[in-house]
């Protein structure tokens, strides 16, 4: 009797491991917030943001390697100027050329044709 359940645990143990690594070791990885993943591969920053989406928000990590930076894209749409207004709350500041910097991490913003809703936000880690 104790033995299936037993199987059972190790099973799923192993499963959720095997799942974890490959998530971490992804090069490139798609992922909602109801996906495990979310809580392994989003920045606090992009996590903190997901509240400002008007519809769910999609996620694309991508892993550093050589001179490519570490990046997670979050898509989905956001009022500019509230997305503007939390990320110099948080502590990003321009610098010269135009982009959203704090310390080695940067923000890149995409937004619609009219240029009033954000669509995609990129954070970089270098």
């Amino acid at each position: 009797m104790r033995t299936p359940i037993i199987i059972l645990l190790l099973t799923i143990t192993f499963g959720s491991i095997f799942y974890i690594v490959r998530v971490i070791f992804s090069e490139y990885y798609e992922y909602t917030h109801k996906d495990i993943a979310y809580y392994l591969l989003t920045p606090s920053e992009l996590a903190n943001m997901t509240e400002f989406c008007l519809d769910k928000p999609v996620f694309i990590y991508s892993a550093g390697d050589g001179n490519k930076p570490l990046y997670t894209t979050m898509n989905c749409t956001i009022p500019k100027n509230v997305i503007e207004n939390h990320i110099t709350d948080i502590g990003f500041r321009f610098n010269d050329y135009d982009e959203n910097v704090k310390g080695d991490t940067e923000i890149e913003i995409l937004t619609n044709d009219i240029g009033d809703m954000v669509t995609s936000i990129t954070l970089f880690i270098y």
